[in-house]
């Protein structure tokens, strides 16, 4: 399986479904995060998510019903990744 299923997940997720132009860079906040965001005119089309797969910070042009969609990706993503974890498949394509 990939090294973070839930966030490769979301990545995925981002550039097939809303925009090939998303770009992802891993900072420090509070920890080690993944910052999401979209290059434009506005700094404020960002959003960061931390190790627990929670969005700790967003810009002001992210909009409400964009950051749900992202929760539940997120989320998703670590029930997918877990019920692979529960089985003997990891060995099998290992």
């Amino acid at each position: 399986m990939l090294e973070n299923y839930p966030l490769e997940h979301l990545q995925n997720h981002l550039i097939e479904n809303h925009d090939e132009d998303w770009v992802f860079e891993s900072v420090y906040q509070d920890g080690l995060a993944l910052r999401c965001y979209l290059p434009t005119d506005t700094p404020e089309t960002y959003f960061i998510v931390d190790s627990n797969y929670d969005i700790i910070k967003n810009g002001t042009s992210i909009p409400k019903g964009l950051l749900n969609e992202v929760n539940t990706v997120l989320q998703d993503g670590l029930k997918i990744y877990l019920n692979w974890q529960d089985t003997d498949l990891p060995e099998k394509w290992a």
